[in-house]
C-alpha cells in the first residue's frame, strides 16, 4: 500500500524528525511504501534566487572580511538545520510542497494518508502553515481515500485554541477518517466531546521501536562527539533560572553534567552556537547518560526507551498533559517536577515492570495500525 504521512515540519527539533523516521519504518516493516509530505524549507531566501550571486558574494563579505561565523551558501536557518537536514536527506522519504499547498491530485497518488504523530492538532502550531484544517486532510475533501490519524496530538487538554468556526470545520472533517488515534489519554475525550469522533489512546510511534534500532543508527564518531560526563541535559527552554538550577542540583549531587542539542532561538549567541548538532549524538547520549533531565517530551520518551532514570520538568507552554498522559501509562508520574528543587528523593524506577506494559501497549498500537490500514 502506499501511504503519504503528514506531520509537522522536519526543522531542528530532535523529537519531531524521529518520530517521522518510527512511524516510516514501522510502516516499512509492515510492507507498505511511505513518503512524507513535507513542506520546501529553502537553504536560500526563495524571493532572492534570481539574484543568488549577490547575496553569496554579500555573506562570503561577512564572513571573510566582517569575521562574522555563518555560511556562504545557506541562510541562517538553513545553517542552523545543517546536520538534521542531512539526518531528513539519509533516513526520510520525502516529497516536498511550497508551504503546505497541497493539491487534491493527490488523493489518486496513494492509498492511504495518516495525520501524525506530534502536535499536529494544535492551532497555535499550525495556523503560519496556510490553514490548521491542513491536518485534517482539508486537500482531500470529497475523495474516496483511506484516512487515518496515528497518534495525532492536541498539545494541550482542551480544543480551546480552535474557536467555534474552525472547530466546526475541523469536525467536519474529522468525521470522514476511517480510524482515529490519539498520543494523549485527553485527546480521547478532546475528540468525542468536541469533535463528535471516537479515538484511540496509541503509543507515540517512537515507542513502536527498541533502543536497539535507534543504536543502528549511530556509530562510535558520535559517541566521541560527546563531552565526559554522567547526567544528559536536554533542556529546550534554557532561561538563566533554569541553567542556575542545574548548576545547584548538579554541585549538590556531585553530578557531571554534559548537554545535548542547542538554544537555537537564543540571539546572544553566535550563529555556530546555535547550529543544532547531528541527531545521532542525541541518541547516543540516551545511551551514555546514567541519568536524563529535560523539559521534553521526547527525551522522556527515549529515557524510557533506554531505560533510564530521569527527571522531567514540566512546562505549561509547551504542554502539561503530553507529559502526564506518557508518564501515567508507565506510573511515572514521579518523575515529573515543577523546577529541580522538586527533585528530591524521587523513588527508582522498577524497569521490569515499565518494560512489560511497554511491550503490551506497542502491541496494541501497532495493532491500530495494522487494522487501520486493512483492505475492506
Amino acid at each position: 500500500m502506499k501511504i503519504a504521512i503528514l506531520t509537522l515540519p522536519f526543522h531542528t527539533n530532535y523529537g519531531g524528525i524521529i518520530q517521522g523516521w518510527a512511524l516510516q519504518t514501522v510502516l516499512e516493516r509492515m510492507g507498505h511504501e511511505v513518503v512524507h509530505l513535507q513542506p520546501s524549507l529553502p537553504q536560500v531566501p526563495l524571493r532572492l534566487k534570481p539574484l543568488w550571486l549577490l547575496w553569496i558574494a554579500k555573506r562570503a563579505i561577512r564572513k571573510y572580511i566582517g569575521k562574522e561565523e555563518i555560511s556562504v551558501f545557506r541562510t541562517d536557518q538553513g545553517y542552523q538545520r545543517r546536520y538534521t537536514d542531512l539526518f531528513v536527506k539519509q533516513h526520510l522519504h520525502t516529497r516536498r510542497f511550497r508551504n503546505y499547498n497541497l493539491p487534491p491530485s493527490l488523493g489518486s497518488d496513494y492509498d492511504a494518508f495518516i495525520v501524525g504523530s506530534d502536535q499536529v492538532w494544535r492551532p497555535l502550531y499550525t495556523q503560519w502553515m496556510g490553514s490548521p484544517t491542513i491536518f485534517f486532510l482539508s486537500f482531500l475533501e470529497g475523495q474516496q481515500v483511506r484516512r487515518i490519524a496515528y497518534a495525532a496530538s492536541f498539545g494541550i487538554d482542551s480544543a480551546e485554541e480552535f474557536g467555534e468556526s474552525l472547530l466546526s470545520r475541523c469536525s467536519t472533517l474529522l468525521q470522514t477518517f476511517d480510524a482515529v488515534s490519539v498520543r494523549e489519554a485527553s485527546g480521547v475525550d478532546i475528540c468525542r466531546s468536541s469533535f463528535g469522533v471516537d479515538a484511540l489512546h496509541v503509543l507515540d510511534p517512537t515507542l513502536l521501536l527498541t533502543a536497539d534500532d535507534y543504536r543502528a543508527l549511530v556509530d562510535e564518531r558520535h559517541s566521541s562527539a560527546l563531552a565526559d560526563g554522567d547526567t544528559m541535559v536536554y533542556i529546550l527552554d534554557r532561561s538563566d533560572e533554569v541553567m542556575q538550577a542545574l548548576t545547584a542540583y548538579a554541585e549538590q549531587r556531585q553530578l557531571r553534567l554534559f548537554f545535548v542539542g542547542t538554544d537555537i532561538n537564543n540571539v546572544k549567541l553566535s550563529l555556530k552556537e546555535r547550529q543544532q548538532p547531528p541527531i545521532e549524538h542525541w541518541l547516543t547520549g540516551f545511551d551514555k547518560a546514567d541519568t536524563i533531565i529535560t523539559d521534553s517530551f521526547h527525551a522522556c520518551v527515549f529515557s524510557i526507551i533506554f531505560n533510564k532514570p530521569f527527571i522531567a520538568i514540566g512546562n505549561a507552554t509547551r504542554g502539561m498533559s503530553r507529559f502526564t498522559s506518557l508518564l501515567s501509562l508507565f506510573g511515572l508520574e514521579h518523575r515529573l517536577v515543577g523546577s529541580l528543587d522538586e527533585a528530591t528523593d524521587i523513588a527508582p524506577i522498577d524497569w521490569e515492570k515499565v518494560n512489560s506494559r511497554l511491550r503490551e501497549l506497542r502491541a496494541a498500537s501497532s495493532d491500530f495500525l495494522r487494522n487501520a490500514l486493512s483492505e475492506l
